[in-house]
């Protein structure tokens, strides 16, 4: 395998670290200190980037942000997906504030997922995100949303990925929670220490020569106490529940879920009902997204 390209790399962190702040213009002193790249390297990179117009650069305060270049570029990555981003976009935002939660569009590329946009401003925040951002693996129990209306062919394939051979009551497990996620529409999970905790292993994945542990090592172990814990709910039962998300899949003119509507960073924990309703909702939006984009 060939030797990562530094210089890229740094590109990369920079458009990375202004993309998680759009609202905020940085200095150069400032962006320095928080790449740790030395402010005659970072100079050259900015000058060059924004007279491409990826970046902006104030005219009186000199602060630096994103620049209007990149927006065919976005458009360009998402792809056969935008239309239907676009589509569901004013019901995202309303649902969202409703609830005082974020509704974030999840696509799936090469088997793994990742946040091309959302929506929502709430007080409670227990999971971090930016549009952008890789996610989870396409692995059991992540995914479940894209995998449960693929044929059964696929869905082994999605279990053979387990991070450890299912057993037959493991594979009964996710079978029959996939099925249930089919019947109601949508797809629901607890909030789990150990989901929270494995948000940050997943981070630390891509660069575990930097980690006081392999990540990857610690990732299987949370794996393992997520599937004890029943992290995906097949049935919400009549307790009440911390959920970590409901999603629900959009489907292209093909039947194949093109993407996801999540809602996550719930206010509080939830009752059945109410994660019947919210499901509910969330699956007509989707719905909604789908019959416009294809005219129906």
């Amino acid at each position: 395998m060939s030797k990562p390209s530094e210089p890229t790399k740094r590109v990369i962190a920079l458009l990375e670290l202004l993309a998680q702040h759009p609202d905020d213009g940085f200095s150069l002193a400032h962006l320095s200190r928080e790449l740790e790249i030395s402010k005659s390297t970072l100079h050259a990179i900015t000058n060059t980037l924004v007279e491409a117009g990826f970046m902006l650069r104030g005219t009186s305060d000199l602060r630096l942000s994103l620049g209007p270049a990149l927006i065919p570029l976005g458009h360009a990555a998402l792809g056969k997906q935008a239309p239907y981003i676009e589509a569901a976009r004013p019901a995202m935002r309303a649902l969202a504030q409703e609830l005082g939660s974020h509704c974030v569009v999840t696509v799936a590329v090469e088997e793994r997922m990742y946040i091309a946009a959302s929506e929502g401003n709430p007080k409670r925040i227990v999971t971090t995100f930016h549009d952008g951002q890789m996610r989870q693996p396409i692995i059991p129990p992540f995914g479940s949303v894209f995998i449960a209306w693929r044929d059964p062919g696929e869905i082994d394939a999605w279990l053979d990925r387990a991070t450890h051979l299912l057993d037959p009551l493991e594979r009964a497990y996710y079978q029959s929670t996939l099925d249930r996620f089919r019947k109601t529409g949508f797809a629901a999970a607890a909030r789990l220490n150990a989901s929270a905790r494995i948000e940050t292993a997943l981070e630390e994945a891509g660069s575990a020569a930097d980690a006081a542990e392999d990540p990857r090592r610690v990732i299987n172990e949370l794996l393992e106490d997520m599937r004890a814990d029943n992290y995906l709910m097949p049935d919400v039962g009549d307790t009440v529940r911390d959920v970590d998300w409901i999603a629900a899949p959009v489907f292209d003119d093909r039947d194949q879920v093109i993407m996801a509507l999540t809602l996550t960073n719930f206010q509080a924990p939830m009752t059945a009902q109410e994660i019947q309703s919210t499901g509910d909702r969330l699956k007509a939006v989707a719905r909604d997204a789908t019959d416009q984009v294809r005219g129906t």
